[in-house]
């Protein structure tokens, strides 16, 4: 009886794997390349490191030929390691010079304008209009300095803002600031956003301090795609639509995604199906579809196959061009352009090395586009599909048409869904239960819309065909909202989770990886080291969750023009505000609440300041926290709260005083009273007031927190 090497069959097939697939390994170190780069950056000294390393195995192999000095490696495996400390050496290299620091902040302080390009299609929202820019000069003095800086702009909303376009060339007469950090716990880190567009610095533009000096100073292409994207959504919006639908159809069809309700995009995200929102590969695959089944003819004779391909492949990146060439389209149409090239000359390349193709392609144009997520989640999402979707699929083999048909958007949507689990938690801390049942659903249905939204478009200007569509159109994305938030309403619709480590991380992908290849190799290890990562990734977790339970935090937040503190004890969280952050949902959702997934609260409690008072002094809100007046109890640590209603009254002993509404109390009789050891100042105080009551803090020797500048005030009470 003959005996089956398992180890020498599963070698074979990872040899197999990467033969068929060639650009894997390359692009896997042309990655790591542009991480370490980024890592280290401003190190430059790791130029000279990888200059160096492919040297030396270029001089090992000059060597070994002119010398015939024998090495122990083969003439292949040495040019096969040479390449890839090439390819990494190129991450580093064009990382390095893609990098750009904007102009040093010394010098914006002693500026009296900015000539600025437009290099976006400004977005209207309530009172502003947004676009980024590029400083092209500064003037110091009487002189213009030329330089090259990147710049978010926001403009005062006015007649004449409203009609900024792309391209548009404008004199500033306001300053230009540096981007500032996250200023409080869980909040969205916008500066390190902005920074991977390359986008340091920001301004606010009043009206009158601004004056268009030229147009269509941009890229002629892509003035014109913005101009067809702007007319388009125009249409969806003349058409009498509900500004709901209007949107949606505008986001799915066309990329515009400005209009969209917050609460609208909340639905999509807790639905599991806020891939539908953004253009995606699905979007061009379908316009692919379309174009291609006109232009079927056309593949008749040689010539009439090579205007076919021309014209497919144009009418792709046009495609692309005016949905705004988000990070999922590039890949979606250069993986398309590909797989259209290859056919043209009857060439049948491996999917997934097609993928490998388009990652490289892009990268060398701009390797920042690895640290987008939406980069990331679209080719980890057809990674799974491409390696992992034959697996999931041929464990079950439906006999009727319809269940296959089923079964496969199934298959796919687990195996995409696996595939990009890691990154979603990572990043969102959310897991939307409902996500499989809601795909097989809302996938089709926006499909269907979205054809009926593409032939409205083609024949709107035509008499009752144009308005046909439009209502059929309407009442396509009437539904796909209505199912959207049907389902967002359903109990238990997502699951939240608490920040996700590295290591956690590592865990759970090195679970889902593992599981993946036990159904394909059948290997045994696989089970023991899957079983090993799940006991160390739940002992992870329970100490963790451990540590929170244990947890009395005090969160003073950084609001602008507001007050809002955070009292935490284990898993539970009351925020009390005054009246003007509490009118504010968005500020609380964006900057309060962002706190609870950092800390891994689950319930949260949200209360005004005014009416927290009206609980008797011995009732406490919640376990330990007590309000009296200007008393702040919360367990053993106690705060005075002083503003212009109680600056005269007499103080009571505390460790700490928290200044708010730029109130007129006597700070120096105040630390004497209370014999407080930090005093601390929140976003409700003007400049002035802060910068007197730090000098005096100075005088006494006590700590003086500026919440307002330097961020939250964060205080662990069970510290050990």
């Amino acid at each position: 009886m003959q005996t089956v090497d398992l180890t020498s069959m599963q070698r074979a097939a990872l040899h197999l794997f990467f033969s068929s697939n060639p650009l894997l390994r390359p692009l896997l170190f042309f990655i790591l390349g542009i991480w370490i780069a980024d890592f280290f950056y401003p190190a430059h000294w790791f130029n000279a490191i990888y200059v160096l390393i492919p040297s030396a195995f270029l001089c090992l192999v000059i060597q070994h030929k002119l010398l015939h000095i024998s090495l122990q490696w083969k003439q292949t495996e040495r040019i096969a390691l040479l390449v890839l400390f090439v390819c990494c050496g190129i991450g580093v290299f064009l990382l390095q010079a893609h990098k750009n620091q904007g102009i040093p902040t010394r010098i914006l302080y002693h500026t009296q304008a900015l000539k600025i390009r437009l290099t976006s299609t400004p977005q209207i929202r309530n009172n502003t209009i947004k676009a980024e820019a590029e400083i092209e000069a500064i003037q110091i003095g009487k002189k213009w300095i030329s330089c090259k800086a990147g710049m978010l702009c926001r403009f005062e909303r006015t007649a004449a803002t409203s009609k900024l376009q792309y391209g548009d060339q404008l004199l500033v007469c306001e300053t230009a600031k540096p981007v500032k950090a996250p200023a409080n716990p869980g909040e969205f880190d916008y500066r390190q956003w902005l920074a991977r567009k390359q986008i340091f610095l920001q301004t606010y533009i009043r009206d009158h301090n601004w004056k268009r000096i030229a147009s269509n100073q941009g890229n002629p292409l892509l003035a014109w795609a913005s101009q067809i994207r702007q007319t388009c959504v125009q249409r969806f919006y003349a058409v009498g639509w509900h500004e709901r639908e209007s949107a949606v159809a505008s986001a799915l069809i066309l990329g515009a995604t400005d209009q969209l309700e917050p609460q609208l995009i909340q639905a999509y995200s807790v639905s599991g199906v806020l891939h539908v929102l953004s253009v995606s590969g699905l979007h061009v695959s379908i316009v692919f579809l379309i174009f291609g089944k006109i232009l079927t003819p056309l593949a008749r004779s040689k010539k009439g196959n090579y205007t076919r391909v021309l014209l497919l492949l144009v009418l792709i990146w046009l495609y692309a061009l005016i949905t705004g060439l988000s990070p999922a389209v590039l890949r979606a149409a250069c993986m398309i352009s590909f797989v259209i090239v290859g056919q043209a000359w009857n060439k049948q390349g491996q999917t997934f090395n097609l993928l490998c193709a388009s990652a490289f392609f892009l990268l060398a144009i701009n390797p920042q586009l690895l640290f987008d997520i939406g980069f990331q989640l679209s080719f980890l999402a057809v990674a799974g599909i491409v390696l992992c979707n034959p697996l999931v699929e041929n464990l079950y083999v439906p006999r009727l048409r319809i269940t296959k048909h089923i079964w496969q958007l199934t298959s796919v949507s687990l195996t995409a869904q696996a595939a990009t689990l890691p990154l979603t938690l990572f990043y969102f801390r959310q897991f939307p239960l409902y996500f499989l049942p809601a795909n097989l659903l809302l996938i089709p249905l926006s499909t269907i819309a979205m054809y009926a939204g593409i032939a409205f478009l083609c024949f709107a200007p035509i008499p009752f065909l144009g308005d046909g569509l439009s209502w059929l159109a309407n009442q396509l994305f009437w539904l796909l909202n209505e199912a959207v938030l049907r389902t967002e309403q359903l109990p238990a619709a997502s699951i939240n989770t608490s920040v996700w480590s590295i290591a956690e991380l590592v865990l759970l992908i090195i679970i889902i990886v593992g599981s993946f290849y036990f159904l394909l190799q059948k290997n045994i290890r696989m089970v023991y080291l899957v079983a090993l990562s799940i006991l160390v990734l739940s002992g992870c977790i329970g100490w963790k969750r451990q540590q929170q339970n244990k947890q009395q935090r005090i969160i003073i937040h950084s609001l602008n023009n507001a007050t809002a503190i955070s009292f935490i004890e284990g898993t539970k969280q009351i925020l009390l505000t005054d009246s003007t952050a509490y009118q504010s949902t968005n500020t609380i959702e964006v900057h309060c609440l962002a706190a609870e997934p950092v800390f891994g609260c689950e319930n949260d409690t949200l209360m005004r300041w005014d009416d927290a008072l009206q609980y008797h002094p011995k009732q406490p809100i919640g376990n330990n926290l007590r309000i009296a007046s200007m008393l702040v109890q919360f367990g053993n640590w106690r705060m005075v709260q002083i503003n212009k209603g109680n600056a005269q009254a007499t103080f009571v002993s505390a460790q700490a005083i928290l200044l708010c509404r730029n109130t007129n109390c006597n700070l120096e009789r105040a630390l004497d009273e209370t014999a407080a050891s930090i005093v601390i100042a929140d976003g409700s105080n003007g400049a002035k007031a802060i910068a007197r009551w730090e000098k005096i803090c100075k005088q006494h020797h006590i700590q003086f927190v500026n919440v307002k500048e330097n961020g939250a005030f964060t205080c662990n009470l069970r510290e050990e």
